[in-house]
């Protein structure tokens, strides 16, 4: 798990759940966007060892579900190239 409690972090700031999966691929508070920043390839990781699925199916998953949300406090992800886009 990540040293970075998130429940340090604001009110409003959203936390993914569950965090025995999400907390993996969290890398830290973005205090200028008021948000968590999250690892795109390591909660692929954590969702295809959760759930035992494909790499594909994992991606397709955290994207429509988790990436393509937009509202205050809502987590963003990074890849090796950056902020991921939605």
């Amino acid at each position: 798990m990540h040293s970075l409690n998130p429940f340090d972090c604001p009110d409003g700031v959203i936390i993914l759940e569950p965090r025995s999966v999400y907390d993996k691929g969290l890398i830290r508070y973005d205090s200028e966007q008021g948000c968590l920043i999250y690892d795109f390839d390591k909660c692929v990781e954590a969702i295809m060892e959760a759930d035992g699925c494909s790499c594909e199916e994992a991606t397709e998953w955290l994207c429509y579900n988790t990436v393509d949300k937009q509202m205050d406090g809502w987590p963003l992800f990074e890849s090796a190239d950056g902020l991921c886009d939605v």
